[in-house]
């Protein structure tokens, strides 16, 4: 709090404007009000984002989760495993501005095939590492499935002057392959928001470090950086980030 005038006589107030000014005139400090820590809404409502191209969508818990907190423009989800692909068109019925597509984004367009987990949260291209069959009995796989690859520029809206456009890719391992298969798209979206290890889950998969690396080669740089997954050995460490990535600004870089 700073400044201004104190609040009337008999305001509950009172006391904590004495304390502040007491703080103030007698040791010189200064207290002001704390702000929170900025989220992926307020991203989206400073960048009027209106829409969302949701890949690896799962189920659509990224897509709730922006409903439910007031986010009211399209998404566009991409869930390549049959069996979530299913959950999703639930989730999505009833909901004129979101679309739902059964397919996986990549590099290049074509057929792969994807390992599917107990959990479907954790089905991935790419085979788990030692620690990622150690960090939930639901990640281990059931089985595989095929399915039909595309990439993001391909598969995704033409570039439009009135979209504001918010990239999210969470693809268990697979974030860069459908990174290398959005080069224009990048250049036309406001954000990016990727789930970046510090623990590898999955071979081959980049570190957080050189997907910071790879980001800032593309003209992003960090925006918000917040913990999930809490690591099963270490319950004060994530073993991954959500990272919400904006394009370099001359104006404030």
């Amino acid at each position: 709090m700073q400044g201004g005038d104190p609040p009337a006589k008999g305001n509950t107030m009172d006391v904590k404007w004495a304390v502040l000014r007491t703080l103030r005139r007698g040791a010189g400090i200064d207290v002001v009000r704390a702000r929170k820590n900025p989220n992926v809404i307020d991203f989206i409502d400073n960048r009027k984002i209106n829409l969302v191209l949701d890949v690896g969508a799962n189920v659509g818990q990224f897509g709730r989760s922006l409903r439910d907190r007031g986010y009211a423009g399209r998404i566009i989800s991409f869930e390549p495993v049959g069996e979530a692909f299913k959950e999703l068109e639930n989730t999505a019925r009833g909901d004129d501005l979101w679309t739902v597509f059964n397919v996986a984004m990549g590099a290049s367009s074509g057929v792969m095939t994807i390992n599917v987990s107990k959990n479907s949260q954790f089905s991935s291209f790419s085979d788990l590492t030692a620690t990622g069959r150690r960090f939930d009995p639901n990640a281990e796989f059931k089985g595989s499935e095929r399915v039909t690859v595309r990439t993001l520029d391909e598969a995704g809206p033409s570039a439009d002057s009135s979209s504001n456009i918010l990239l999210k890719i969470d693809t268990q391992g697979f974030e860069r392959n459908v990174l290398e298969g959005a080069k224009q798209t990048l250049k036309n979206v406001k954000g990016v928001l990727l789930e970046l290890p510090i623990t590898k889950i999955y071979e081959g998969n980049w570190s957080f470090h050189e997907a910071v690396a790879y980001m800032g080669e593309s003209g992003f740089v960090l925006a918000q950086v917040h913990p999930v997954n809490i690591h099963t050995n270490a319950k004060d460490s994530a073993t991954e980030f959500d990272c919400l990535f904006r394009p370099v600004d001359p104006s404030i870089d």
